[in-house]
């Protein structure tokens, strides 16, 4: 068998990571493509990132995948949206009442894992399981049933799933102790938002055009606080004196599909820090030549006005 390289395969890729368990695992991968800035391009030499600069983030699950692209342009407001949802990530770790929580050892995911939707939306499994242990059994039950039906879409579903397990078999055991559950914070925090990204040169006979999305959320008091979610489907796009208009309302819904990746405050900043490096390591390398190019065609400008 041909021995493969990943890296010669990938050269650009700068980020990996994986999520929910071997049988419906997401695989989120991230490159970055960045390129000078052309005059031939119409763009200035000053600007240092050409034109097809960008990051790809790509995810795979189950031989399916979704891509989306995001602007070099987007990077400062995310790095500064960012700062702002870990800040606010690391107080909900030292609040009072998870001052009082913390042991040597991790909380188990019964009491660090929130519902997103249903009727225990923003509770954790051990604090809906202390409530009423029985009478909220046929509930949890219906939820695990509901999560299940939908894991391969959903990668998330299944850390849900483990905590509603985790929550009984803790109550069975007589460890689940209300004074360890550490309520959700419950609130969310967008962080990115692609918008309609048309993909023009993608089109259907029928004249529908590939669209993606792209959005990062941070769900404050989640063990797995990063939300990442790429959709992509075909809808009818116009073109209005040069602006591309998505008729979202007239999607192929048979044609959308959407995947989400849940990463840790650690992988998201190891993921902005490797961005971080690779601008400032690109801008080593190329601005002295593209400064100086920059400086050669404004002192032929100033010559040519001064003739």
């Amino acid at each position: 068998m041909e021995n493969r390289n990943y890296a010669v395969e990938n050269p650009r890729e700068i980020f990996t990571n994986f999520s929910g368990k071997e049988e419906s695992r997401t695989t989120l991968a991230v490159e970055c493509h960045m390129y000078p800035a052309k005059v031939s391009d119409e763009i200035s030499p000053q600007n240092l990132f050409g034109k097809y600069t960008r990051l790809i983030f790509s995810m795979i699950r189950s031989g399916k995948s979704v891509k989306a692209n995001v602007n070099f342009d987007d990077l400062p407001d995310i790095v500064e949206r960012t700062n702002f949802a870990r800040q606010k990530v690391y107080e909900s770790e030292l609040s009072p009442s998870a001052q009082a929580e913390t042991t040597d050892e991790a909380l188990p995911l019964a009491y660090t894992t929130t519902f997103g939707m249903g009727p225990f939306k923003g509770r954790t499994p051990a604090d809906v399981v202390m409530e009423n242990p029985e009478g909220n059994r046929e509930k949890l039950q219906e939820q695990y049933k509901f999560l299940q039906a939908n894991v391969a879409k959903y990668s998330r579903n299944q850390v849900i799933m483990d905590a509603i397990t985790n929550a009984y078999e803790l109550y069975k055991a007589g460890k689940l102790e209300k004074k360890t559950a550490k309520p959700a914070s419950g609130r969310s925090f967008e962080i990115y938002k692609s918008g309609y990204r048309p993909q023009t040169r993608e089109k259907r006979e029928d004249g529908m055009c590939k669209v993606r999305e792209m959005s990062v959320i941070c769900n404050i008091g989640n063990r797995y606080p990063i939300e990442l979610t790429i959709s992509e489907y075909f809808a009818p796009v116009t073109n209005i004196n040069g602006k591309l208009n998505v008729q979202a309302a007239a999607t192929d819904q048979a044609s959308i599909r959407k995947m989400t990746a849940y990463m840790s405050m650690k992988d998201w900043n190891n993921l902005i820090s490797k961005i971080k490096d690779q601008k400032a390591a690109f801008i080593a390398a190329h601005s002295p030549a593209l400064l100086a190019e920059a400086d050669k065609l404004f002192a032929a400008k100033f010559q040519q006005q001064a003739g």
